[in-house]
C-alpha cells in the first residue's frame, strides 16, 4: 500500500499539515529548510479498510462548564461531569452520535433558588461531550470548544432567548 508523508505542527485546533510528500527524505528536506516545529506523519494512501472512528482507548467525556455573573463575575469552572464508558462501541457510540452529537456545545441557565420561591438567573452553564484517552485532553477540548462557541455568539443567543441583555447592565 503506497505511504505519504505529511508535514505538520501544532494540536487541537492549532493543528495544520503544511505539506505532503511521497517520499520521508523528501519531507526531512522540507523540515530541514524551515524554521519552526514541525512533525513528519506518515499515512497510508487509500487504506483498504477504514480507520477506526476513534482511537483505541476512547473514552466519551461529558464536560460542564458553569460560570457565575451576578452579583460578581467569577471565572469559567470546568470539570468532568462523567466517562461513559471503559470503551466506546455498541452503546457508548450511540449514545454519543445519537443523543448527544461530539462536539456540540450546549448552554443553559445557571439559577438560584430562594426559600420562598423566587429564583434568578445568575449565570450561565454548557456542557459538551468529547471523545478523548484521558480526562485531561478531555478538558482541554471543551474548553477550546467553549471558548469558540462564546465566540461565535452562541452564548449570547441563548442569553437573548432567556431574556438577559448584558448590553443593559453596561
Amino acid at each position: 500500500m503506497p505511504i505519504c508523508y505529511a508535514v505538520s505542527s501544532g494540536e487541537y485546533s492549532d493543528y495544520q499539515v503544511h505539506c505532503i510528500f511521497t517520499t520521508r527524505e523528501l519531507a526531512e528536506k522540507a523540515v530541514a529548510a524551515s524554521r519552526g516545529d514541525y512533525e513528519i506523519e506518515e499515512f497510508d494512501l487509500d487504506p483498504q479498510y477504514p480507520e477506526p472512528k476513534y482511537p483505541a482507548g476512547s473514552k466519551v467525556f461529558n464536560i460542564y462548564a458553569k460560570q457565575i455573573l451576578f452579583p460578581i463575575v467569577l471565572p469559567i469552572d470546568y470539570r468532568v461531569g462523567g466517562n461513559y464508558g471503559p470503551k466506546l462501541g455498541g452503546v457508548f457510540e450511540d449514545y454519543a452520535v445519537k443523543q448527544h452529537t461530539e462536539g456540540d456545545v450546549f448552554f443553559g441557565k445557571e439559577v438560584k433558588f430562594y426559600g420562598d420561591g423566587r429564583h434568578s438567573i445568575v449565570g450561565w452553564n454548557a456542557s459538551t461531550l468529547v471523545i478523548a484517552s484521558d480526562s485531561e485532553t478531555a478538558l482541554k477540548v471543551a474548553m477550546e470548544r467553549v471558548t469558540q462557541a462564546i465566540a461565535l455568539g452562541k452564548l449570547r443567543e441563548a442569553e437573548l432567548k432567556w431574556g438577559i441583555n448584558r448590553l443593559d447592565n453596561a
